[in-house]
């Protein structure tokens, strides 16, 4: 068996520092994204590859000016906390930006670069550096030259934070260098004389010269996205003055384009979002029309398809972030879809409660016009949207005004009750904020996803004593499962919830330190724990509703550190666990010992932070099992079931590539089917990234 792997889809959201983001003439935006460099195609809304090579932050990026003659850029300079700078050049026969140079000689956080390249083709770079330094390297024209420093310039006790590097007026080969601290920086555009800036205040601005006077005044300004960000940290043009590009501290992008020759005609454009910390956990939907993910960035955010139709009437798809059911006031931890309810999930932060949600109407019907999913009425009625008050953390419903008319209209579920109180007024609640919720026809903008695509909270589930760890639910949609951070026995605790009317219904004990996965078996007849405690348990249900699950074994010292993943195969003859003690072991229920230890993947270089089976596959005996690990590697493993009882035996059939993987934990694995012999396998990480892989099956 053999595997081809394509990636179709990232989404990562920028880093919170000025002046990370650089437009190309190449129409490609490159941008610092946690330790990688990201490049944009905004015109295309689509994030087209993430360079791997930083230990730290990328803080600044910058095209190198093309050799005179030509056009398109093909190299770039990034700077980073790791105290280097790379040059990356671009392999014409693949495509794929390689690291040309790494630059060493600041010994702290780089904070800043600017470039000119010299009628020559020789170049000059200038780097900042939280050392209290500002370095000039020189790059001779010659094939194969190298970066040299042939200044180094000290600011002693305060540092530069900031450069710009141009010729003087007039000139072609004579450098002049501007250097600054803390301050807003303002990008130039060419086509005539006008400046944009970036404002702290959520807007950017068009500056042009009064004609009579000379005076600089406001031509357009745009944004003011409200929600909770906290402004925007920088502004470019496009080579060609047609569009305008910011950032901001959620690390969001906000795209306009000017689609006439009148000066302040700017409409908002269709732009990539992603997390902007790390992503914890990831699931597809029960029916798989979509997935969510969840971060420390304090988010849920849903992803989709939007499929249109194209020019050539072909039917066009690409994913994008299509709602926020939640924006928390604590970091998130984990969720899970519930089975056997349309749209709704449970999720875990670092708090006491679990949260669970309901999707909106409003939600429902953008998700059918975007997706073209068609969902039957399944009863249930539906807010129309929800808000949070700005001192609660608590998605409110937000009823129509026909049901706002009659109390009976309104669903049982969604009846505020005193518990629920999280904010100030009449009742403990803050006065509604009313708004008109939108069904789009394309995916939406960030103000939009920041006010009004928030899910409604149906419920607040109390009982754990610390922050939430590891929440799932059966797949018949019966019990959830959850467990919160523990240090002790009395701590280490797997709480049972009945989800027909959210009540604690059984506490599991067995582990002494913290439970940080959970998973149900498909034919719900087990439940699996894996711990900090380097054990896994396992949990049998019964018919007795007051307890409805006892223990069956547990395995201490199964592995000899932290057991951070688990999971089934799709007939629940097997589950896998995997730990940092780089060891992936497979289980099984035999006669002779019961559930024991079948078989042992080969020795990983790396801890494993996830494991995850595949779907069934058309030869129900063959199994694939993908493998993450805290390097960012992700490895696909190939088993099949023996005639003579004989363990299986795993082999390596397929390791993504590492410029199309992640750099740091997987966190998770998901995989849905699309045919027999291909599957989109959804993939999270703590380098802020989600991707999606399309795996195919080449007999």
């Amino acid at each position: 068996m053999k595997l081809s792997t394509s990636l179709d889809y990232i989404s990562i959201g920028g880093n919170s520092n000025g002046d990370c983001i650089d437009w190309g003439r190449n129409n490609i935006v490159a941008y610092g994204a946690q330790n990688f460099v990201a490049l944009l195609c905004p015109i295309q809304s689509t994030v087209i590859a993430t360079l791997p090579g930083h230990k730290d932050r990328v803080n600044h990026v910058k095209w190198i000016p093309s050799i005179i003659g030509t056009s398109e850029e093909s190299e770039l300079i990034s700077a980073s906390s790791d105290s280097t700078l790379i040059h990356w050049k671009k392999n014409e026969s693949t495509g794929i930006y390689e690291i040309y140079e790494v630059l060493k000689s600041h010994t702290d956080s780089v904070t800043s670069c600017s470039i000119v390249r010299f009628p020559d083709n020789s170049l000059m770079l200038c780097s900042t550096s939280a050392d209290n330094t500002v370095k000039i390297w020189i790059r001779e024209s010659v094939a194969d030259a190298k970066w040299s420093v042939i200044q180094s310039i000290e600011f002693k006790p305060r540092m530069m934070e900031c450069c710009a590097l141009s010729f003087l007026p007039n000139t072609k080969n004579i450098p002049v260098l501007a250097l600054g601290g803390v301050e807003p920086k303002i990008h130039p555009v060419f086509q005539e004389m006008c400046i944009i800036s970036a404002s702290m205040d959520k807007t950017m601005i068009i500056w042009r010269p009064e004609k009579n006077s000379g005076i600089w005044m406001d031509d357009v300004r745009v944004g003011d996205m409200g929600g909770n960000i906290l402004g925007l940290y920088s502004g470019v043009f496009s080579p060609d003055g047609e569009y305008i590009l910011s950032h901001g501290y959620n690390g969001a992008f906000h795209l306009w384009k000017n689609p006439s020759v009148q000066y302040g005609h700017w409409e908002p454009q269709i732009i990539p979002s992603g997390h902007f910390a790390p992503v914890q956990d990831l699931m597809w939907s029960p029916d798989f029309n979509y997935f969510i993910s969840s971060s420390t960035d304090r988010t849920l955010r849903l992803f989709g398809e939007w499929k249109r139709d194209g020019e050539d009437g072909k039917e066009l798809k690409s994913w994008h972030e299509i709602a926020r059911p939640q924006i928390h006031g604590y970091d998130l931890e984990c969720f899970s879809f519930i089975f056997g309810k349309n749209h709704a999930v449970v999720s875990g932060a670092e708090e006491k409660i679990l949260r669970v949600f309901f999707g909106s109407q409003n939600f429902v019907d953008t998700l059918s016009n975007i997706s073209r999913v068609k969902y039957e009425n399944d009863g249930q009625q539906r807010p129309m949207a929800a808000n949070q008050p700005s001192l609660g953390l608590s998605n409110k419903p937000f009823f129509s005004a026909e049901q706002s008319e009659s109390q009976s209209d309104q669903p049982a579920e969604f009846t505020m009750t005193g518990e629920d109180n999280e904010a100030l007024g009449e009742g403990g609640f803050e006065e509604p904020v009313f708004f008109n919720p939108e069904v789009l026809d394309k995916p939406p903008f960030e103000e939009h996803l920041l006010q009004s695509s928030l899910w409604p909270e149906i419920q607040k589930l109390y009982g754990h004593g610390n922050e939430i760890i590891a929440v799932a639910c059966s797949y018949d949609g019966k019990y959830l499962a959850s467990t919160c951070r523990a240090s002790s026995a009395d701590q280490a605790n797997i709480r049972i919830w009945n989800v027909a009317n959210w009540k604690e219904v059984a506490v599991l004990k067995g582990h002494t330190l913290t439970i940080v996965q959970l998973a149900f078996s498909h034919d719900n007849k087990y439940l699996l724990g894996v711990s900090r405690d380097r054990m896994w348990s396992l949990w049998e249900r019964t018919d007795n509703p007051n307890e409805p699950y006892i223990k069956v074994t547990a395995a201490p010292k199964s592995h000899g550190r932290i057991v951070w993943g688990c999971s089934w195969t799709h007939d629940d003859k097997y589950f896998a666990t995997g730990s940092r003690d780089k060891a992936v072991k497979i289980w099984t229920n035999t006669k002779e010992k019961g559930w024991a230890l079948a078989s042992t993947l080969p020795t990983f270089t790396a801890g494993i932070t996830t494991v995850e089976f595949a779907p069934k596959l058309a030869n129900e005996k063959c199994h694939l099992l993908a493998v993450g690990d805290e390097e960012g590697k992700i490895t696909i493993w190939k088993g099949e079931d023996t005639t003579d009882g004989s363990p299986i035996q795993w082999s390596l059939i397929e390791t993504i590539p590492s410029h199309l993987s992640h750099i740091s934990d997987v966190r998770r694995i998901r995989w849905k089917k699309l045919t027999d012999n291909s599957f989109n396998v959804a993939t999270c990480s703590t380098d802020h990234s989600v991707r999606i892989f399309t795996i195919t099956i080449n007999e």
